[in-house]
């Protein structure tokens, strides 16, 4: 739908809205009209956002790789939380995670650009 369609909707939409409160005298046709015109300003909009908004994802190995980085960004915070641990127990675990995480950065570039899963 081309983006001039899109705004006639809209204002199309708010003149019906408008001409129902105005001329009509019955209760029901108003809020009839009312309706109609929010449906066809939300028409306009909706599908004037999804165009702004633009196509659905399409790369999602790099999006699965994102995610399970945030996942190992949220353990090693609560490694670094973990009260009552030994030390040198607390700084294995740390160095584990950031060992994984380098490695999840090497996935992410490698899959960074490609489509599909």
């Amino acid at each position: 739908m081309k983006i001039w369609l899109r705004v006639l909707l809209a204002f199309v939409g708010m003149a019906v809205i408008f001409f129902g409160v105005v001329t009509s005298d019955d209760p029901q046709t108003q809020l009839a009209l009312i309706i109609v015109g929010i449906l066809l300003i939300q028409g306009g909009v909706w599908t004037f956002a999804q165009r702004v908004v633009g196509p659905r994802r399409q790369f999602h190995a790099l999006r699965s790789e994102v995610n399970d980085f945030l996942g190992l960004v949220r353990n090693l915070n609560a490694a670094a939380l973990e009260n009552g641990a030994a030390e040198e127990a607390v700084e294995a675990e740390r160095r584990r995670i950031l060992t994984e995480m380098h490695a999840r950065i090497d996935r992410m570039a490698a899959a960074a650009g490609k489509k599909g899963r």
